[in-house]
Parts: structure tokens; C-alpha cells; sequence
């Protein structure tokens, strides 16, 4: 009976709510109502704002229905409203309830169905929830990966016998495995798995192959639903793409070529088709690599496809920086001077179809070769000579004393030349270097030096470029020599054939650097790349008071991460260290500092310069940090780059300049709040491009919208639009998984990376008959860090301990919530305008204290106090105390667990 009552009650009450919201929209001068909702008309998992009146304006105080289903809504005010729309909406109305009223929008919201690859129009929103058990990193090169290759074919193309085709995929992919096997001398066991059978996609071969291409290809507009069906299909197969490190979509063309894409990496998948019902929304639990090829392909371009994920990962190895790399430079395809690519078939980023090991600057990235089998020699002025014994990869990894896989000579951070032996298979199972150029080389195999440089494409992507140093034709063999004139280093052949399988060659490296004051190429200036949490270890902020960081202190006493979050409308330092490797010192070195704002995916060199300021000296092989005075604007975040200006005989300028996005958001309230981030977006090129936008690293506890996939830019175009991160649990558990990381149902922070790339295909052919791959190349991204903390005050009041006449001044605060260890920072400026600060802690009350020496010198730089109970220094006495009224202000900044909050100024009289 009272369930009976109840929902008749339910029942009056949700009538009674619609009749409101139907008077509200006859009589909207009088009672609640929707005036407007745009755009009504738009894809599942858009923003949309819902205008009128009566509105509650606390998040959870409306409770918003779109198409059917609840949506999320990310701001409140009384008379505006803004929500994302579930992927799930479909055609319908729009209700808001505010417990007091049900108001109905005047206009249905109506799905947009999901764009055609030919339409030129931008992607659909990326919208998902971070799902348990997030794992962090890329597609290491070592230990057990899995791969799995979704077998496909368009309606119109289907496999006359899919059993023989399928065996077909599978024999090509077994070398694939072979040779990565081989490479790694079976450190990495790439282990492939196919799906059971061919699968349909929803489409016919022209929705998915671009026939006007000079070769064909997958469009670039269609690889995100091509990704989303093959996670569909592997989940109809039982394959659960979470347990899968890469994932291939093989499509069936019956033999046909196409040039195949690599380089892509996603969390999120999904594609929505009105017309056929079809919805798919899969978040993995960590970023998957993926790769689209066709069935038929060489081996080769598959395990080049796959290399992408290793090679070409932004930071596939802890703790190294700047390790990201353009596979594709070998090529001679789309370069002004085709000559240059004289490394191509000696590196698997190159001839791929002729199956060549990778180069000896990857295969050290790679980590395949021990540091112990690597001869590091640094380049210097004074005379050298040594002999020693390279060895050729082979199949045997262990080597005899005195033996090495590389030389590697550093000349410094942006040069290196590398000395390897390189031989054919022979009559062994060797799988790789059956075609390498040998010449008329002994034992099939000769000696090859690479000239690495580190340089910039893009203005912001670090890469590499790999050429042969010497005879650009074949291997080196006895006599032959490399040369480098400006350095007078000669890598000269001594004997081919100490051993003849697996090869070893006697390599003679000999410089003599007799000429004095020789600018060319003796030194080299850099600042380090940023990292793949777009980080730059040389870039760091620092706020009142200097010298104390958020962050812990790497080994070489720079402030990890940004340092420190920086005060709004404060003065902040904003410090670059800049490095000279080589041989002389480099004099009046000029460093320019430049902000933009707001942080963005992608360069297209709009940046504003703060202040250039001059280095004096910067000594060989040794740093200098430079800073300069940074005012960010209220509510604006930042991306901070420096510029080093080459100089008249540095090595190269490519890696003079770095970034670093400055992105901390702070997610206030027990119910904690979305935090919208402004992002930009910015074309490099100067031509017409797609770039597509990936969200990744979001773990469960959090919900990311983004309103594009992929946008289509113009020419260096710059567009402005909103990342959206929303915690979906309560503070509490925020808190308590802080306390266990990794251990409850989310982490107390979300570093959401927005990840942008650009499809790179190559016009030209690599040689006769060979075509190269595509690839999404790397622009760059932004990582933005949302902790979720409680809403607080903070109070201050002068400690009556120190009367007017004292030559010490001591405030005296507290914190609600009363939390103890809460970083607070209290500014203090003197009657003449100058300004002091102190940060402290608060206590188990939430209290605190500070004390500031009137007699020392006015400065925003750190000053150690004695800890409580410990008896006070006398005044400094380096000044004299200045009568008058003080003013003083308490803030809470990036504090463990409290949003940011400031204090009343209080005023405080001294009169000496």
C-alpha cells in the first residue's frame, strides 16, 4: 500500500513539475522556464548551453535529460546552463529538472549523424570516462608485447577462401615476429594474434580507399572509425583489446596495394551510425598503438608499421628524454635534395621492403645492445687514435673481450657519428640485411657510419636525421675511410675480416684537432626537448618565496615537473637552463623567453616574447640557467618556450629551444567540479592539413569531453576550443587514494594528455617500385593535471607577539577545512611598496604562523626561520626598519588537499 501511495505521489509531482515548465514557457516573465538550447542540432557528447530562467545554480541541483538520457552538466547559473550530451542521446526532448519544476526546451534535440570521410568537415567529440586498473606507458621494446591483427574487409571485397587468406596474414606476420625476435636476440617476444575469421566493416571499399590518391590509401578522415569497427569486431571475437599492447586492422583489397598507416596511439573508440543503429564507445585501460595494412603487404612495411610503436613512441624509455624520432627521415621521398637519404636501406624506417635492421642510433634507443657492447668516445682537440673490433649483429649475442656492437662517438648532444657492422644472412636462419648494399665487401658485410643530428620539424617535434658519413653507395671495407674535415676525424677500415660470421672489422677512429680557434662545429648549445608529459627538465617555474618548489629536485638540481604552479598576477621566475657541449666556451649567448597562451596542441609560431636577456659565458661540457620576470594573467594558463640564438660555428641550432606546457587545475567542492580548459590548436603547416586530437591517460573517478576527434585546418590556422575534465566521485575518494595510490577505484590526480597529430604522406616513391608508408606524425600536446581538493577559506590576523616598535613583524592564520601540512604563502609589502614572502605549513589544527625580519633586506627570495621551540636570531640589521603601515595577505597555492584561496589584506602598523 505505501508503495502503491509513494508513486502515485511520484507520479502528481512529476505532472505538476511539467505543468510549470509549461506555464514557464507561455508566461516567461513569470515562473521557470527554457527559453533556448544551442546548438540543438549537434553530435552525442557535445557541449550544448540550455538558456532561460529559474534555473538552480549548483551542478547538482538541475537534473538535465537530452535525447533520453541523462547529461552532464558542467556549469550552473540561474539562468544558463551547460551540458554534455550522452553518447547515447538519440532524437528527443530536452527537460531540466530543478526540483521545483520540470522545464521542457521548446526545440527537441536532433542527432548529427556521424561525417562522411569526404565531407571536409571536422571530427565528432571525443566524450568518455577513464575506466580501473589505468596502465601508464608506450609500447615498451623489450619483454612479452602482444599484438592484434583485426582481419576486415568492405562489403563489396570479400575473401573468395578466408581460411587461405587468413594463413596468408599469418605467415607474413610470423617473420614480423622472427625479426624482431632476431633483432632484439629475443629480448622481445612479439607475440601475434589474428581474429578468428574476416569480418565485414559497415561500409563499401570507396567509403574507406581513396582511389583519387597517387597511391591508394585509407582516408585520413576515416581511420578513427576504422579503429572503432576493428575494436568492435575484435570484442564480437572475444578478443579484449586491453589485454593487446598494438592493435592492425588488416584489410582485404584482393591484392591490391595500398601505402598503410602507422604512429597512431588512442584510449578512447567510438562511432555512432544513425542510419544502421550502430554505437561504439570503448575506453582501454591504457593508450593502444595501432596500425592499418593491407593483407598483401610485404613483411617488411608490417614490421615497419610496427616499429612505429617503438620507435617513434615519444618517450618509450624511462627516464630518457628527447628519444622521439621521424622513422620516415631515411626516406628520400619529399625531400628538397633526394641525395640526402643515403642511410635508407641500411635502417627499417627506411627500404622497409628490403628488410634492413634498424640503424644503429635506433637499435641503441631500442635498448637491443647492452651499454657494455657500446664504445662511447667524446670528440675532443687533442690528438687521438685507437684501434678496435665491431661485430656484426648476427644471431649471437654474446661477444669476446675487447669486442663491441657500436662505436659511438659523441661530438656533442646534437651530433653523433656511430660505427656498426652490417653483413647478409649467408647461409644462416638470419632473417634481416638480405639486401643491404655490399659492394664487393668480404664475407658479405662491411663497416657503415651514420651521421645522427638532432634537429626540429614542425618547429616543436625533436627528431633525427640519419645519414651515412663516407661511401654513400655500399658498406666500408679494407682502406676505405669516413672523414669528417671540419673535425679532421678519420673512421678508417683496418681489416674486414678478423672473423667471418658473424662479421668482425677492426675500426681505426683517429682525430687531431691542430688548428686553433676552429669555429666550425666546437661547441654546441641546447635546451632539453620536453618530454612525452610535455615537460622540459630545463624549463621550470618558480613563485614567491624563490628557491622553494612543489616539486622534488632531479639529480642535477633542476625542479621536477613545472616547479612550481605559479601565482596569478605575482611576479614569477621563469628559468631555462642552457647547456654547451664541446670543446670551446660559448660567449654572449642570447636567450629569448616567449609565452603563449592558451596552452595548445600543435606550433604554428604565434608566440609572444617576454624579455631576451645575454649570457656572458657558458663553459665547455658545463650549464648556465638564465631566467627572466613572468606575470601570468588571472584564469589564463600558459605554454612557456625558450630560444637559444645559434651562434657562428655551433654544431646545429635544432636543438636550441624547448617547451613547456603549464597546466594545474585544482577541482574544488565535496562534489568536486568540472574544470574547462582552454586549449588551442594550431596548424604548423603552411598548408590545408587534418590533425587529429587523441585524450589519453584518463583513469576511472574522471570523464573527458574534447569537441573534436580530428579538426580540418587551414594553413596555420589557430582555433581556440575547451578540454573538459570532469572527477565523478566524491572528494573522499579522491582523498583516499592518495593515500593508497594505485590501490582504490581512481588516483588522486588526472594527467590527462590532449595528443595531436598530423597524417604525413609521402608524393614521391622511395625508389622504383617501392613506395613508402604513411604515418601520423607527432605536433606535439598539452598535459593537464585536475586534483580534485575541498573548497577553503583562510584567515589572517597580526601576532600580537610582536608589538609596533619590535623590529620583527608575525602574522598569525588559519585554514577551513582545518588541514594540517597545507603549504600557505603570505606576501607582505612595506609602506614604500616593496614586497617580502614566507610559505609555511599549517598545523594539525590548520594553523600557522609567519614571521618576517623588517630589518633585511626586502626580497620575494626564500629565508629560513628556526622551527617552532627553537629559540629566534637576532635581527639582520641589514637595513633600517621603514615606519608606517604594512600590508599583509595569506594564499593558498597548489596546498595538498585545499583549492586556492586568499585572505583579507590585513594592515599593521609599525612605528620604530
Amino acid at each position: 500500500m505505501n508503495f502503491v501511495a509513494t508513486f502515485i505521489r511520484g507520479s502528481i509531482d512529476r505532472v505538476a513539475g511539467y505543468l510549470r515548465g509549461l506555464l514557464g514557457r507561455l508566461w516567461p516573465g513569470r515562473t521557470p522556464h527554457i527559453d533556448s538550447v544551442a546548438p540543438a542540432r549537434t553530435y552525442p557528447g557535445s557541449v550544448v548551453d540550455i538558456m532561460g530562467a529559474g534555473f538552480t545554480p549548483t551542478l547538482d541541483g538541475n537534473t538535465v535529460t537530452i535525447g533520453g538520457h541523462p547529461a552532464r552538466v558542467i556549469r550552473a547559473a540561474t539562468d544558463t546552463l551547460q551540458a554534455i550530451v550522452s553518447m547515447d542521446a538519440q532524437d528527443g526532448p530536452i527537460t531540466v529538472d530543478t526540483g521545483a519544476a520540470i522545464l521542457l526546451s521548446p526545440v527537441d534535440f536532433r542527432a548529427e549523424p556521424y561525417p562522411l570521410p569526404d565531407s571536409g568537415e571536422d571530427g565528432p567529440p571525443a566524450y568518455f570516462e577513464g575506466v580501473p586498473g589505468l596502465r601508464q606507458a608506450d609500447v615498451a621494446p623489450t619483454g612479452t608485447r602482444r599484438v592484434l591483427l583485426v582481419l576486415v574487409h568492405p562489403t563489396d571485397v570479400v575473401p573468395p577462401d578466408p581460411a587461405v587468406a587468413r594463413t596468408a596474414v599469418e605467415t607474413i606476420w610470423a617473420d614480423v615476429h622472427t625479426y624482431y625476435d632476431q633483432i632484439s636476440f629475443n629480448d622481445l617476444d612479439l607475440r601475434i594474434e589474428l581474429t578468428s575469421t574476416w569480418a565485414a566493416l559497415l561500409k563499401d571499399r570507396l567509403y574507406y580507399i581513396d582511389p583519387a590518391a597517387t597511391v591508394e590509401n585509407i582516408k585520413e578522415a576515416v581511420l578513427p572509425q576504422l579503429w572503432a569497427e576493428a575494436v568492435r569486431i575484435a570484442a564480437f571475437d572475444r578478443k579484449n583489446p586491453n589485454d593487446f599492447d598494438i592493435m592492425g586492422v588488416v584489410i582485404y583489397l584482393d591484392g591490391a596495394f595500398i601505402r598503410a598507416w602507422g604512429g597512431f596511439a588512442q584510449q578512447n573508440f567510438s562511432y555512432f551510425d544513425v542510419a544502421t543503429g550502430t554505437k561504439i564507445n570503448f575506453t582501454a585501460n591504457h593508450v593502444i598503438n595501432l596500425l592499418a595494412i593491407q593483407e598483401s603487404a610485404d613483411w617488411g612495411r608490417c614490421a615497419h608499421e610496427a616499429g612505429h610503436c617503438f620507435v617513434s613512441a615519444p618517450s618509450f624509455r624511462d627516464g630518457t628524454i628527447g628519444t622521439a624520432t621521424l622513422g620516415e627521415d631515411v626516406y628520400e621521398s619529399d625531400l628538397v635534395d633526394s641525395g640526402a637519404a643515403t642511410a635508407r636501406e641500411f635502417d627499417m624506417m627506411g627500404s622497409h621492403d628490403h628488410h634492413p635492421l634498424f640503424s644503429a642510433y635506433h637499435m641503441e634507443k631500442l635498448g637491443y645492445y647492452a651499454p657494455s657492447e657500446i664504445l662511447e668516445l667524446p670528440w675532443d682537440r687533442n690528438e687521438f687514435s685507437e684501434d678496435h673490433d665491431v661485430v656484426a649483429h648476427g644471431l649471437t649475442k654474446a661477444l669476446a673481450a675487447g669486442q663491441y656492437r657500436l662505436i659511438k662517438i659523441k661530438v656533442a648532444d646534437g651530433l653523433f657519428y656511430y660505427v656498426e657492422v652490417r653483413q647478409r644472412p649467408g647461409t644462416t636462419t638470419q632473417i634481416f640485411d638480405d639486401n643491404i648494399p655490399i659492394g664487393a665487401g668480404a664475407n658479405q658485410g662491411g663497416v657503415i657510419v651514420t651521421k645522427v643530428l638532432m634537429d626540429t620539424m614542425n618547429n616543436n617535434q625533436q627528431t633525427r636525421f640519419i645519414t651515412l658519413l663516407g661511401n654513400p653507395s655500399a658498406v666500408m671495407t679494407n682502406g676505405q675511410s669516413a672523414i669528417d674535415p671540419a673535425r679532421t676525424l678519420n673512421i678508417s677500415v683496418v681489416n674486414d675480416n678478423v672473423t667471418a660470421q658473424p662479421q668482425v672489422c677492426t675500426v681505426r677512429v683517429a682525430w687531431a684537432q691542430g688548428i686553433a680557434n676552429d669555429p666550425a662545429g666546437a661547441f654546441d648549445l641546447s635546451v632539453e626537448p620536453w618530454n612525452s608529459n610535455y615537460e622540459s627538465p630545463d624549463i621550470w617555474v618558480d613563485r614567491p618565496p624563490f628557491g622553494m618548489f612543489d616539486n622534488p629536485i632531479d639529480a642535477e638540481g633542476r625542479p621536477t615537473g613545472n616547479g612550481d604552479k605559479p601565482k596569478l598576477m605575482k611576479i614569477n621566475e621563469f628559468t631555462t637552463r642552457v647547456h654547451n657541449q664541446g670543446t670551446v666556451d660559448a660567449a654572449n649567448v642570447l636567450v629569448t623567453f616567449y609565452a603563449v597562451t592558451p596552452v595548445g596542441v600543435g606550433d604554428n609560431g604565434n608566440w609572444t616574447p617576454l624579455q631576451t636577456v645575454t649570457i656572458a659565458n657558458v663553459g665547455k661540457n658545463s650549464f648556465v640557467d638564465a631566467k627572466t620576470n613572468w606575470v601570468p594573467v588571472v584564469g589564463q594558463h600558459s605554454c612557456l618556450k625558450v630560444f637559444v640564438s645559434p651562434q657562428l660555428g655551433e654544431i646545429t641550432g635544432g636543438n636550441n629551444s624547448a617547451q613547456e606546457n603549464v597546466t594545474e587545475f585544482e577541482a574544488a567542492s565535496s562534489i568536486p567540479e568540472p574544470q574547462v580548459v582552454p586549449v588551442a590548436v594550431r596548424n604548423p603547416r603552411e598548408e590545408a592539413t587534418l590533425v587529429y586530437v587523441s585524450l589519453q591517460n584518463v583513469p576511472a573517478g574522471y570523464a573527458v569531453q574534447f569537441p573534436h576527434q580530428w579538426m580540418m585546418m587551414e594553413p596555420l590556422e589557430e582555433r581556440i576550443v575547451e578540454l573538459v575534465v570532469v572527477p565523478t566521485l566524491g572528494i573522499e575518494a579522491y582523498e583516499s587514494a592518495g593515500a593508497r595510490p594505485q590501490g582504490g577505484r581512481t588516483e588522486r590526480s588526472a594527467a590527462v594528455r590532449v595528443v595531436g597529430t598530423i597524417p604525413r604522406s609521402y608524393v614521391e616513391e622511395e625508389t622504383a617500385g617501392r613506395v613508402v608508408g604513411s604515418r601520423a606524425f607527432p605536433i606535439g600536446g598539452v598535459l593537464t593535471r585536475v586534483t580534485p581538493k575541498h573548497h577553503s577559506e583562510i584567515k589572517l590576523k597580526p601576532d600580537g607577539r610582536y608589538d609596533e616598535k619590535h623590529p620583527f613583524l608575525g602574522v598569525r592564520g588559519v585554514v577551513a577545512p582545518a588541514k594540517s601540512g597545507q603549504a600557505v604563502t603570505v606576501y607582505l609589502t612595506d609602506p614604500n611598496g616593496k614586497e617580502r614572502a614566507a610559505q609555511v605549513d599549517t598545523d594539525t589544527a590548520g594553523e600557522f604562523r609567519a614571521l618576517f625580519d623588517l630589518t633585511a633586506t626586502p626580497t620575494l627570495a626564500a629565508r629560513a626561520w628556526p622551527p617552532a621551540g627553537v629559540a629566534l636570531p637576532a635581527p639582520s640589521g641589514e637595513i633600517a626598519p621603514v615606519p608606517g603601515v604594512y600590508k599583509a595577505q595569506a594564499f593558498l597555492v597548489n596546498a595538498a588537499d585545499l583549492a586556492e584561496s586568499a585572505s583579507d589584506i590585513v594592515p599593521i602598523t609599525k612605528s620604530f
